[in-house]
């Protein structure tokens, strides 16, 4: 949750840029509510989704990981990042 903040401010000139950011909120304990009260605590100017069966979470993730979690996807829609941290060195590379 750290990292909220600073995505959401990084968000505007990455958008700009061609990069979209989807924020998915998964885990069975969550609801539709608790992910409305991350997005507006947050501020976040980008879509936050509900993942309540864990779908997305089991298909990307592989270690090392801990929430939140980072997939990056190219236009083609090919997963080049999967981690923990904001991976602003690959979006770095993928935007230039």
């Amino acid at each position: 949750m750290r990292e909220l903040p600073a995505l959401a401010k990084q968000y505007p000139e990455w958008k700009e840029q061609g990069l979209e950011i989807i924020s998915v909120n998964f885990t069975l304990q969550d609801s539709a509510k608790q992910a409305r009260n991350v997005r507006d605590r947050f501020k976040l100017p980008f879509p936050v989704l509900l993942d309540p069966e864990d779908a997305a979470f089991l298909e990307y993730s592989k270690p090392p990981f801990g929430v939140p979690y980072f997939l990056l996807v190219d236009a083609s829609g090919v997963a080049v990042h999967k981690n923990y941290r904001i991976p602003h060195d690959a979006i770095r590379t993928l935007l230039d």
